[in-house]
């Protein structure tokens, strides 16, 4: 799921992957001590945002040892980075190596981050970054670090613009510590986990419709932001992609580009626009409605409308799931309990107000010819 957060426009940095899972896969509540504490004085580095590092003269750093530079301040460890003594195609266990055949060091890629000044309307300066999904393997001597050092760098996260999103970085994560095959082994062993910690306070019975782990308070407040504005995201998407295609815009309300103004024309548009803006709610649909049977009620303005028309837009209004069926979402967020439900309910007139609109828009550049 994927969700966009913030009003910052200067970068593309505030974009959050959120799934349901466990606490433990969000660094705030911290992550197991066997998952963060070293193996053979090895810690395995990834990646999963975009770092910006510069060296001690205030260069861009976007290299190996560059990030070694950076982990080694941060941790106060003296950081080598691995040098193992086969290649990945050969065959056994390296002496460097946790996992027999695991013999990648070193797999980094840089991205040029170009940004945008709004006020100035000129670009700024452009940036050079390691791109996420970087990956390196660093050793160390003497004592193991302390898990908990490991936990509040994997929250505040290391290098420039943190609090855009960028530098954020993972310890020994399964995914690059562990084969593929053994990824099940983890998921199976955190799932039992967290049945026998439930106990028989998780109700069984349609559990599918209940998250692994319950979020409460804050943690629940923001799970259901993230829902909503995943959901609008889609919705906004659903819209354009609906409102793109004259034969589906036809179809579902009848509306046609026929003379030069169209059946209907954008003046009786206008006014349904005007009605729909002010829709927030379900009880806010009977304002339309009533728009509807007065227009209907004048011959005038009614035979401006295509056959059927009318009737087809008030269906939206009339039936709660009629738009939810239009728009056809692919997928809804389970990060808390009865989400499908409440956020139909709670986004019904956002839904309604972002179709409308996105089908008024691109009958508009139709009828002038514009392509849409």
């Amino acid at each position: 799921m994927c969700v966009d957060l913030g009003t910052t426009t200067k970068s593309n940095a505030a974009n959050i992957t959120g799934a349901s899972a466990s606490a433990d896969s969000a660094p705030s509540q911290g992550v197991p001590e066997d998952k963060n504490k070293s193996t053979n004085k090895q810690l395995y580095v990834w990646l999963v945002s975009d770092t910006i590092i510069r060296d001690e003269k205030l260069r861009p750093a976007p290299t190996a040892e560059g990030l070694r530079a950076e982990l080694s301040k941060r941790l106060g460890v003296d950081l080598k980075v691995r040098e193992s003594t086969k290649k990945p195609s050969d065959e056994g266990k390296c002496g460097n190596c946790i996992v027999e055949g695991d013999c990648l060091d070193c797999i980094v890629r840089t991205r040029r981050l170009e940004t945008w000044q709004v006020q100035w309307e000129r670009p700024r300066p452009s940036l050079v970054a390691l791109a996420a999904g970087s990956c390196l393997v660093v050793t160390y001597e003497g004592q193991e670090i302390d898990p908990q050092i490991l936990r509040r760098v994997e929250m505040e996260g290391i290098g420039e613009r943190r609090a855009e999103g960028f530098g954020q970085v993972r310890f020994n994560h399964p995914l690059v510590c562990k084969r593929p095959a053994e990824w099940a082994e983890v998921v199976s062993a955190k799932k039992s986990a967290e049945q026998s910690s439930a106990g028989s306070e998780t109700d069984r019975e349609g559990a599918g419709n209940v998250p692994p782990a319950r979020l409460d308070g804050d943690l629940a407040v923001f799970a259901r932001m993230l829902e909503c504005e995943y959901i609008k995201k889609e919705i906004r998407r659903a819209s354009v992609r609906i409102a793109s295609q004259r034969d589906r815009r036809k179809e579902l309300l009848g509306w046609q580009l026929a003379g030069p103004q169209g059946a209907p024309p954008m003046s009786q548009l206008g006014g349904l626009r005007s009605q729909i803006i002010q829709v927030r709610g379900w009880d806010d649909g009977k304002r339309v409605l009533d728009w509807l049977e007065h227009l209907e009620q004048n011959p005038r303005r009614k035979e401006k409308w295509p056959e059927q028309s009318i009737d087809k837009v008030r269906s939206l209004f009339r039936e709660r799931s009629k738009i939810w069926e239009v728009l056809e979402i692919p997928y809804w967020p389970d990060l808390t309990p009865n989400a499908r439900t409440q956020l139909q309910s709670e986004l019904w007139a956002f839904a309604i107000r972002s179709l409308l609109d996105a089908c008024i828009r691109a009958h508009k550049r139709d009828l002038e010819g514009v392509p849409s």
